[in-house]
């Protein structure tokens, strides 16, 4: 095998082992908290964003309204927040989750006015 060939082989095996290593920590980085935070602000509230075509500041509206908006955040940071806030995104498992909502029902929660107003799209019965 030529040498220099070689050389840019174990080059790029390092490049990739350094990519490795700041991905996994940048994943380690990404905590519950912050992927919470991400959803409310992408997801449910409004926002403002520069339109493209115009150049002015323009506000995108959420999926819900203002107050539905306080519900959701006030919904997740009293209990997954609170609960998994600071254990990475990645490491969550089906277990954590579980064991949140056993903690919640166990607290005497109707299960749907819990989670319900978080899913997309969900209204309260009788309203318009």
């Amino acid at each position: 095998m030529c040498p220099k060939a070689q050389q840019e082989r174990e080059l790029a095996a390092q490049r990739e082992e350094e990519e490795k290593a700041r991905r996994e920590q940048e994943a380690a980085a990404f905590l519950v908290a912050d992927l919470i935070e991400l959803y409310l602000t992408e997801v449910i509230e409004d926002r403002m964003i520069k339109d493209a075509r115009t150049g002015k500041p323009k506000r995108v509206a959420g999926s819900r309204k203002p107050k539905g908006q306080a519900e959701v955040r006030c919904t997740l940071y009293n209990d997954p927040v609170r609960v998994l806030g600071d254990m990475p995104a990645g490491e969550v498992t089906r277990k954590h989750v579980v064991n949140l909502v056993r903690e919640i029902l166990a607290l005497g929660a109707n299960p749907m006015r819990i989670f319900a107003p978080c899913l997309p799209g969900y209204r309260v019965p009788g309203s318009r």
